[in-house]
């Protein structure tokens, strides 16, 4: 499964399912034009909600 766009509850839905069955480690990755503006999206949008799960 994979997420795009700059929506991050869509990321976090494609990454519940995996967390939900006990994953630890996920990788995201960026395969878009603009890498450094992914992180900052990761950093602020999704970092601290992922680790509250």
């Amino acid at each position: 499964m994979f997420a795009c766009g700059p929506d991050p509850e869509r990321h976090l839905e494609v990454v519940a399912p995996y967390l939900d069955a006990g994953y630890d480690r996920i990788v995201l990755m960026d395969a878009g034009p603009d890498p450094d503006g992914f992180l900052d999206f990761f950093r602020d949008e999704l970092a601290g909600r992922l680790r509250g799960r």
